[in-house]
């Protein structure tokens, strides 16, 4: 039997994928099996007699058993991890188990040990650590690795009465560059912003890629409030003048801006969820604000955050629920006051907050990807209420409205009008798509591709925002226009600025040129419509002759309005 058992250990020795050597008294290698040979190198005549640390190679470090004996005084065993070298002089990582062997009396009688190569396993898995908490794209930490470095700078900030400094910054012109070069170019670009970032920051601080073009930045280890806020304001007009300057990518000089919100631990919250929610409702401000600046944050901001959320939860549901609903300002000819159309404009009945105005909801439609799904209830219920109309015998003329960036890039933006066209049987011509100047800048062949698909179905093309945007006068010649709007801006302040005269009377020259109607929306006084009425402005609509109205109200105004026989004089 002890023979049988001898014969066994024997064959499991020489068989085990671990190496094992087995030294003696002395701490003399005494035996060694095929493993040990495979994976450091050695032959077992090389190996035998000599102590591990004695080996050429250096195949453990000298003070290694010395570093070891403390746990194998105590224990008889020892296992842990450490670096050795093969044969050649590689290193690798060897996960090592070693065990004191002693005869019956206790004398001790030397060391077994085993080892395995953990060399791939160790590569694998910090491979796998780093696509949990590394972004793939600019190598930078992801949301995970900043929220996990956020709260033990808390906890220290906490302990040792710190400040922190939460930065969130988002990229100003980001989707003009995908949408202008490609998604590569943008990919580039992002990668290179990170490199900026990070130059613009301490070692002990951490920037990272929360998603899409938006980073984050955590600044630590501050003493007081003034130390706080003049570290974050350096940083962040660092940043902004680092990445204002061109970045050249494949040949092409790209520009970008960025907007920064900064929020203060623990002035502006306690958690690093509410530091980075805080951070970025400043962002969101310094953008809405004019952009390519910073913005701290204050409690404004968090109410006004808070209402961004709520109405961000509720808009998912908004079209399923018939939440939303149009309302109809009226347009009039300049010359005889004679009622010429409606412009349709969107409003939604919160279940909370009552009627909202699209300035509390509009931009969240586009950041949530909904536009495509709410333009298009926008065009079905424009034509519906033009074809309910039309059978109230209503002359409502001609219907406008807006159409969402999101579904005119989407590129279904024809399909959807010409099916609702057919769906309500109304005349195309009595239908207009307003589209913004910087909406069309964007992409100028694919505006001018899709303009010309909607053109061809027999609706009306306008071009809102005229001269907001960055249109070049070479492109109208290209594009089916119907319609230019002239924006209130430029309405606002006509009677007192020469220079909004000179740009007024210069749309109305441009748009005489190309054959293309005008329309001034935003009059509010008598002396505006005087001034335009001097000019070849078509159209004029605005609070000077009436608000938006329901859809059930406007029977009744035309009804009003022509019984009147409205005509507003010139002084």
């Amino acid at each position: 039997m002890l023979e049988a058992n001898l014969h066994l250990a024997s064959k499991v020795f020489e068989n085990s994928l671990d190496g094992i050597y087995i030294t003696d008294q002395t701490g003399a290698i005494v035996q060694v099996n095929k493993a040990f040979c495979d994976i450091t190198g050695y032959k077992t005549a090389v190996v035998l007699g000599k102590k591990p640390s004695k080996i050429s190679a250096g195949w453990h470090d000298v003070n290694f058993l010395k570093d070891i004996q403390p746990a194998l005084t105590e224990h008889d065993h020892w296992e842990g991890e450490l670096v050795s070298r093969r044969e050649n002089g590689e290193a690798f990582l060897a996960w090592m188990m070693i065990s004191s062997v002693h005869n019956e009396q206790g004398i001790f009688q030397g060391l077994i040990t085993a080892f395995r190569d953990i060399t791939k396993a160790k590569h694998d898995e910090e491979n796998i650590r780093k696509l949990a908490y590394y972004d793939p794209l600019t190598r930078l930490p992801n949301r995970s690795l900043f929220e996990d470095r956020l709260v033990q700078a808390l906890h220290t900030g906490n302990r040792n009465r710190h400040y922190l400094a939460v930065l969130f910054l988002d990229l100003d012109g980001f989707k003009a560059v995908n949408d202008s070069f490609g998604h590569a170019v943008g990919d580039r670009l992002l990668t290179e912003v990170s490199r900026r970032l990070q130059s613009c920051i301490r070692s002990d601080d951490t920037v990272a890629r929360m998603g899409g073009d938006e980073f984050t930045l955590l600044i630590n280890a501050l003493p007081d409030k003034v130390a706080a806020e003049s570290a974050s304001s350096h940083i962040a007009n660092k940043i902004i003048k680092t990445l204002n300057r061109a970045f050249f990518i494949e040949g092409q000089s790209i520009c970008v801006g960025v907007s920064i919100g900064i929020a203060l631990y623990p002035e502006d919250g306690l958690s690093g969820v509410d530091l980075i929610k805080n951070a970025d409702a400043a962002m969101y401000h310094a953008k809405n604000s004019g952009k390519n600046h910073y913005q701290y944050f204050t409690r404004d901001m968090h109410k006004r955050a808070t209402q961004r959320e709520d109405i961000e939860k509720h808009l998912c549901s908004a079209v399923a629920n018939n939440e939303f609903m149009l309302d109809f300002q009226p347009k009039f000819d300049a010359r005889d006051m004679q009622l010429k159309g409606f412009e349709a404009l969107l409003r939604w009945n919160h279940p909370e907050r009552g009627r909202l105005m699209p300035s509390a909801f509009m931009r969240s439609i586009e950041e949530l990807g909904l536009g495509v799904e709410v333009g298009g209830w926008v065009i079905n219920k424009a034509c519906e209420q033009i074809k309910a109309w039309q059978n109230q015998g209503v002359a409502t003329h001609n219907i406008a409205i807006n159409v969402f960036p999101r579904h005119f890039s989407d590129g279904s933006l024809a399909t959807v009008v010409e099916q609702a066209l057919a769906h309500s049987e109304i005349a195309p011509n009595t239908l207009t798509l307003e589209f913004s100047d910087a909406l069309i800048s964007e992409d100028i062949g694919f505006s001018t591709a899709m303009l010309s698909s909607l053109h061809a179905l027999g609706v009306r093309i306008s071009i809102d925002d005229f001269a907001t945007g960055m249109m070049s006068l070479a492109y109208l010649n290209r594009l089916p226009i119907d319609e230019l709007k002239i924006d209130r801006q430029f309405i606002h302040l006509l009677d007192r600025d020469v220079n909004q005269w000179r740009i007024v009377d210069a749309i109305m020259g441009i748009a005489s040129s190309f054959g293309c109607d005008v329309v001034a929306e935003g009059i509010e006084r008598q002396d505006q419509l005087n001034l335009l009425m001097t000019t070849s402005c078509l159209r004029v609509q605005g609070f000077l002759f009436s608000k938006a109205m329901p859809a059930e109200e406007v029977q009744a105004y035309i009804e009003n309005h022509e019984s009147k026989k409205v005509v507003l004089s010139v002084d």
